[in-house]
């Protein structure tokens, strides 16, 4: 078991504290970097299922789209209680 441990500890490099303030900018900045890098793609996203969103309610029948007329209401009168 410490055999192992011993090896974990070998391949991780020892953590060495940011020397200035300016470093620990610098290292706070490139996070934020690679965080917001994640959802760079996210307004694109977003418009893309609004747009297929439309589509599925501009393929609904009439009638599908009474029920759910009346089933959104009945949620409202239920939460209006």
């Amino acid at each position: 078991m410490s055999e192992q441990q011993t090896e974990a500890q070998a391949d991780k490099p020892e953590f060495k504290p940011p020397a200035t303030q300016a470093d620990l900018d610098r290292i706070i900045a490139e996070r934020l970097n690679r965080e917001c890098a994640k959802y760079a793609d996210y307004q694109d996203l977003r418009k893309k299922a609004e747009q297929f969103d439309q589509l599925q309610e501009s393929q609904k029948t009439e009638l599908e789209k009474a029920i759910a007329r009346a089933e959104k209401a009945e949620r409202a009168a239920v939460e209006f209680k």
